[in-house]
């Protein structure tokens, strides 16, 4: 409220409220500008998920008649859309297609005035997407239970656990029902909590194993699902066999007849069918009752099955155990004691004399037999009488073991069979009691005969060998290592004069020169003794061959020759071969000419030729070498061959480092500026030359120049000549040795050529529209062109540029690489319009393809008209008010830009003239507006004289000063004035 007071006799107040409103004055305004939602990705299509709300302060239609616009992602785009009518942000496709867990969009408010105004701020809207991440699962498994088949319906056997991770519904809400196998679903339920029921009779069916196959699934949509299994196990076999008696006692004999029984046990089992009640009898526990004891499965009796006379147990404790045939199986458990009567009377238990057989080879302590007395224990066993027995044998007294004593191979008289009286002694009760028996032991004396470790022996020796030299040795084993062996040769006529072997070592050596006979193989019989009792022999064979000199050494598979290269490094080149049938001694090989070919090679044991230094000095062409082969052991038996040996000195072709060659080129290329290079190398360090052998097409070889020398290709002639896309030229090699090569294959040189075969096309027109307060380097349109050759030539890459017209260049550039065209200059500067430039889009190529587009730039200019603020003014003045006095004071703004009123425009679209359109009341000469250099505040004066009671309605304008009268904006206000009598109270204003 602002009140003006002048004082005065009188007082007279009179409010108006009149209310004024021109054109679209407000923008919409949003209400929320955050916000924010959660939502399952298995929201339906077309639900909404949020609202965006506005408000416009217009009163009229349709300037507050406000729609909605969504700006985001192409990804949002896709799945979220608003109402332009509502606001409503709802589902257009399924969510469940993309994984994103957020969308944000933004939302605009526009009016549908004119001109249209949009909401100053956007409403930002988040869409938070929580999804069915995670199966669902059950836990604690595996899920078995195990119950008697007496359980009642109803009773809960099992609780199977389950659930989901993820955290919000419905994605972790779960239910569970089962399906399958089997009865599984006949005799037990799944109720909704996961606890399994019985559902029927268990005794009506038996089965003993159920499987109920689960099944989970969360709320998902598909939903997501988990499957387990449990298992439950019914006990048909419920009741144990049970013993009549759980224990007894028998007394038997320790002579007691075997499989004879003494006692029968008896069981019974309470369950009603087989093979549940059906049960077996066993002996479990003590593995000593067990060794001795049987006892019937079938019927319960037992008896003896091992002899218990002569143990020295008296007392026996067998577990019977009764084990049914059900599953599981049970058992029952009785005592059964055997007391035992002893027989005290000593006594071995084998009447008759004991045997044993033993090698004289066994070693001491070695047991080979045990005698036993009766009853046990505390027996006490020795060996007596009868000569040295117990010089060679011995008995454990506790055990009656027998073992040897002495090495009986010591006994010089070899005897056979040895005596041995056992004696064993034992304190009764009633005294001290021993009884005796023999023991019969047979030696088995030299039982392995000599044995040669070959049947038979070879030697080979020279016809030169001399008397005493070792031909041949045999050798000879005897597992009876005390015994001695002698070798010796059975001779025979014509065979073993020559020989001599010696009894000891078995070695044969010469006794007769071997020059005088032409005899070549000696074959005879030797023998080795033990000399042991009873004496054993080994024979083998002895066959010696004797080598003479009967035929020559001769060179094989002759003549030789060999091609190797002017650079072979120096070693082995050649192999020859030479053989002697009949060769004593080492086939040696010697060089014996010709010419210079002994200096560079020789010949080494192995009949390899050797290469003894390099040949690159050299320039003959070939070499021949002589060679000698002979027996070592008769030098003088030569035999002679030559080895030919050619030198190659160009043996290698030239060769390209790579096999093939390619390259891209603008037809723009230059002339003689290097394409590639073609690179070949030469193994003989050979100068190479670079052949340019063919072309295809054929006048490639016109566009395209190859150094010899480098193998640098070049173009020749300017490629805008030809059409052709691709040539592929042959370059071959050539050396300069002698005799000069060539490559074996020629290398591809391929040459794409690319061509400007397109010029820029800009598609559409280029036009917006400004504020004339945009700023500079604010980009407000892209001009776009295309080209149709590749992108990746400099012909399918664009630059854009301006050529004009007008004042377009002084206000606006181009960003020559996007297109984009840039405020450069203030657009307040000038008052046009609009602005028209061409662009000329052009490529890469030499000279450019080029196309010309216009662009037309719009400035919508002085938009907003004055707003008078308070929008109603009244006043009251007295009869006395002078001419010439203020009677009010009305103000006029911009709302979009302030300089003294507040103008949105800039220059004189933002400043203000006051007037008075009309006055009431024939009024016009009675006030005047007065103003301060297009200030935003002007002065209502009185200007004639005015009466009590009159009343007058002053209609005051405010315009903008825009330089084109048609563009000039108004706004108008009322202001009542109403004329009272004198008083003292000052003039009273109202504002609203």
């Amino acid at each position: 409220m602002w009140t003006c007071s002048t004082f005065h006799l009188q007082t007279i107040v009179l409010a108006t409220n009149l209310q004024f409103i021109r054109g679209n004055s407000f923008a919409p305004e949003i209400l929320s500008a955050n916000v924010d939602e959660r939502i399952p990705e298995n929201t339906k299509f077309g639900v909404t998920v949020a609202t965006v709300t506005a408000s416009d302060k217009d009163t009229q239609f349709p300037d507050n008649d406000i729609r909605f616009r969504m700006f985001a992602s192409q990804l949002a785009s896709n799945y979220l859309a608003v109402d332009s009518l509502t606001g409503n942000i709802f589902v257009k496709k399924d969510l469940t297609l993309e994984t994103s867990s957020v969308y944000q969009l933004f939302v605009q408010a526009y009016d549908m005035g004119s001109p249209s105004k949009t909401s100053a701020i956007n409403a930002t809207v988040t869409i938070n997407i929580y999804r069915n991440l995670r199966d669902p699962f059950f836990s604690g498994g595996p899920f078995a239970a195990n119950i008697p088949e007496t359980t009642v319906i109803g009773t809960s056997v099992l609780r199977v656990n389950f659930g989901d991770s993820d955290t919000d519904a419905p994605f972790n809400t779960v239910t569970v029902s089962a399906f399958g196998d089997d009865k599984a679903l006949t005799y037990f339920r799944l109720d909704s909590t996961g606890q399994i029921v019985v559902n029927s009779d268990l005794k009506a069916d038996s089965d003993s194993k159920y499987l109920m196959r689960m099944f989970v699934q969360d709320g998902g949509s598909p939903p997501r699902t988990a499957t387990a299994v449990a298992s439950i196990t019914v006990q048909r076999n419920i009741n144990s066999p049970v013993f009549e008696r759980q224990s007894y006692n028998e007394t038997i004999l320790e002579t007691r007849q075997l499989g004879l029984s003494f006692l029968q046990v008896k069981a019974t089992d309470g369950d009603t069918r087989p093979p549940n009640n059906q049960f077996k009898y066993s002996i479990t526990g003590d593995t000593t009752a067990m060794t001795y004891f049987y006892i019937n499965p079938d019927s319960g009796r037992i008896s003896l099955k091992q002899p218990i006379k002569g143990t020295g147990i008296n007392q026996f404790r067998l577990q019977l155990t009764a084990t049914d045939e059900g599953t599981p199986s049970l058992s029952g458990q009785a005592i059964v004691t055997v007391d035992v009567t002893i027989d005290d009377t000593l006594r071995f238990t084998q009447l008759q004399p004991y045997t044993a057989s033993i090698d004289e080879n066994d070693p001491v302590d070695r047991r080979f037999i045990a005698v036993i007395a009766t009853p046990q224990p505390n027996i006490k066993y020795s060996i007596v009488g009868f000569s040295d027995s117990p010089d060679y044998f011995k008995i454990d007294e506790t055990t009656g073991v027998i073992s040897v004593k002495t090495d009986l191979r010591k006994d010089l008289s070899k005897r056979t069979t040895y005596l041995i009286q056992v004696r064993a002694e034992k304190q009764f009760p009633n005294g001290p009691q021993s009884v005796e028996n023999l023991v019969n032991v047979t030696v088995l004396r030299n039982i392995n005969a000599p044995v040669f470790n070959s049947t038979q022996y070879q030697g080979n020796i020279n016809e030169k060998y001399g008397l005493g030299q070792s031909v041949v040795q045999v050798f000879a084993t005897d597992l009876n290592t005390r015994d001695v062996l002698l070798y010796s040769i059975i001779d025979k006529a014509g065979e073993t004069e020559p020989f001599y072997m010696a009894p000891s070592t078995g070695i044969i050596t010469l006794k007769q020169l071997l020059t005088g006979t032409t005899k070549t193989r000696y074959a005879f019989t030797v023998r080795v003794r033990d000399q042991s009792k009873p004496e054993k022999f080994g024979q083998s064979t002895v066959i010696i061959l004797v080598r003479r000199n009967s035929q020559s050494p001769v060179f094989e598979r002759t003549p030789y020759g060999a091609a190797i290269n002017f650079n072979q490094a120096p070693g082995p080149v050649y192999t020859t071969s030479a053989r002697d049938p009949d060769l004593t001694g080492t086939l040696t090989y010697e060089v014996i000419g010709y010419f210079s070919a002994p200096g560079y090679f020789t010949v080494n044991p192995n009949r390899e030729v050797v290469l003894m230094s390099s040949l690159a000095s050299d320039t003959a062409q070939s070499y021949t070498l002589g060679l000698t082969a002979y027996d070592s052991d008769y030098p003088n038996d030569k035999a002679y061959a030559n080895v030919t040996i050619t030198v190659n000195r160009n043996p290698n072709a030239p060769d390209f480092t790579n096999p093939s060659y390619s390259i891209t080129v603008n037809e723009s290329y230059p002339l003689a500026v290097s394409l590639l290079q073609v690179s070949g190398q030469d193994a003989d360090q050979h100068v190479v030359e670079y052949i340019l052998e063919s072309s295809n097409p054929i006048d490639g070889t016109q566009f395209f120049y190859l150094n010899p020398s480098t193998g640098v290709l070049t173009v020749s002639r300017p490629l805008t000549e030809t059409r052709t896309q691709t040539f592929t030229l042959q370059v071959g090699l050539k050396d300069n040795g002698i005799p000069a090569r060539s490559s074996a294959t020629t290398a591809p040189v391929t040459i794409f050529i690319t061509r400007n075969n397109n010029g820029p096309i800009f598609a559409g027109t280029f036009t917006t529209s400004i504020n004339e307060i945009t700023p500079t380097n604010t980009a407000v349109l892209t001009v776009t062109a295309t080209d149709s050759d590749p992108n990746t030539s400099p012909y399918g890459q664009l630059r854009y540029r301006i050529i004009g017209d007008g004042d377009f260049t002084q206000f606006f550039n181009i960003d020559a690489t996007t297109g984009s065209i840039l405020v450069q200059r203030p657009l307040t500067s000038q008052d046009i319009a609009f602005y028209q430039g061409r662009i000329v889009a052009e490529d890469g190529g030499s000279p450019p393809r080029s196309a010309t587009a216009t662009a037309i730039i719009n400035i919508p200019r002085n938009l907003n008209a004055p707003v008078f603020n308070p929008k109603n003014y009244s006043v009251t003045i007295d009869e006395t008010h002078q001419v010439g006095q203020y009677v009010i004071t009305v103000t006029a703004s911009d709302v979009d830009r302030v300089i003294s009123a507040i103008d949105d425009d800039d220059g004189y679209d933002g400043e203000i003239l006051f007037d008075i359109q009309s006055v009431s009341n024939n009024g016009n000469d009675k006030f005047k507006i007065e103003q301060d250099q297009l200030d935003t505040i002007a002065g209502v004066i009185c200007s004639g004289t005015v009466k009590r009671g009159e009343s007058y309605v002053i209609l005051v304008r405010a315009s903008d000063q825009s330089f084109q009268l048609e563009r000039r904006r108004h706004s108008t206000v009322p202001i009542e004035v109403r004329v009272g009598p004198f008083s003292t109270s000052a003039n009273k204003c109202s504002l609203t």
